[in-house]
């Protein structure tokens, strides 16, 4: 019995790590560090409803190809005291998702990635978010990609 139950947990992890393996590159709902490149296309920065000092904006990172797009909602906080955020991000491609409500830091970036996914040739492709701080709902203009 007991060599069966190994045997189970063992198929259970290999299939699990497959599974993990073919799933579309995203940190959400997690907030993560941000390091932008060429690739990333972002709409104009917004100071959020509820502070000046709370920055926001939408973004899409898209692969050398254009093959591939992935939605980020950036997040600054150059306020003096920690704010409370949580978002979404909506696409018209399958990109979008939920991001945790997390604690930012005064002085911190940060972003909630959606999911990397196969545009090929679609045009336009287009994101916006949703950014909920300290209860005060607000929305990015969105970004659109010809």
């Amino acid at each position: 019995m007991r060599q069966v139950s190994k045997a189970l947990t063992m198929a259970a992890a290999v299939v699990g790590a497959g599974m993990l393996a073919a799933a579309p590159a995203s940190a959400a709902p997690f907030w993560q560090p941000v390091s932008t490149t060429s690739n990333w296309h972002c709409g104009s920065t917004e100071k959020h409803a509820g502070s000046n000092n709370v920055l926001f904006q939408t973004c899409i990172v898209v692969s050398d190809s254009n093959t591939y797009a992935q939605a980020v909602l950036v997040v600054r906080n150059n306020a003096s005291a920690a704010v409370n955020i949580e978002g979404s991000l909506t696409t018209n491609f399958g990109g979008g998702a939920d991001c945790n409500s997390s604690k930012l830091n005064p002085g911190l970036v940060t972003g909630c990635f959606g999911p990397t996914i196969k545009v090929g040739s679609a045009s336009p492709i287009y994101a916006y978010s949703d950014l909920k701080m300290n209860g005060i709902s607000d929305r990015s203009t969105s970004i659109t990609l010809v």
